[in-house]
């Protein structure tokens, strides 16, 4: 993908909160990703929106074609939107603060019962 200046990032599943690897792998590759899912605002905590090209199925994405064509035409801007950081302020805690939790249930779910 480091190859490529774009990568379109569909969501198989439309499910509010639901986003795949698709996302994270284009951001993490350095290209733009042009992402479609069930939302306007994947990995809220997570993800800076301005990183990213939103396509909508079914409405009106002519903001989405005119923005990716003048990334295609214009070398500088392009530069200034892949330099944009891809995670908001905070997000490694966020999710830190998400697997630790994580950690938690599970052992509490896998705790052994006492009879």
């Amino acid at each position: 993908m480091k190859s490529y200046k774009f990568n379109i990032c569909p969501e198989n599943t439309i499910s509010p909160g639901y986003v795949t690897e698709k996302l994270f792998q284009a951001l993490q590759a350095g290209c733009v990703p042009i992402y479609s899912g069930p939302g306007p605002d994947p990995e809220p905590e997570v993800v800076n929106r301005d990183a990213v090209v939103f396509w909508r199925p079914g409405q009106d994405n002519s903001e989405a074609i005119r923005l990716v064509e003048r990334l295609w035409r214009d070398e500088d801007e392009y530069r200034r939107f892949v330099e944009r950081p891809a995670l908001k302020p905070g997000a490694v805690d966020f999710v830190w603060g998400a697997l630790r939790e994580l950690r938690k249930r599970f052992e509490k779910t896998l705790a052994p019962r006492k009879a």
